[in-house]
């Protein structure tokens, strides 16, 4: 019976299926492949691949940086880029 519920508390809560369908549907509509999904938000590929079918859960910033590029703001990298060259 222990066993059992040790078992039970190793396993992730998977992220709700309307979480998973907003990630991919969003970045369908930016026209965003997986890669370029994760590199214009900033993370790794495989998190984002991740966080689309739900093996974990996505962080809250995730949502304020898609947030941010649906409404034109430029991504991540261009922004580090900009910062370097002392531009905003």
């Amino acid at each position: 019976m222990n066993a059992n519920r040790t078992e039970t508390t190793k396993k992730t809560k998977a992220a709700p299926p309307k979480v998973q369908a907003s990630l991919a549907a969003w970045r369908e509509r930016m026209g965003y492949s997986l890669r370029e999904a994760a590199e214009n938000i900033g993370c790794s590929k495989q998190a984002w691949i991740n966080w689309e079918q739900g093996r974990q859960d996505v962080p809250r910033y995730i949502g304020l940086a898609m947030a941010a590029l649906a409404l034109g703001m430029k991504p991540y990298g261009e922004i580090q880029t900009d910062l370097n060259n002392g531009e905003c």
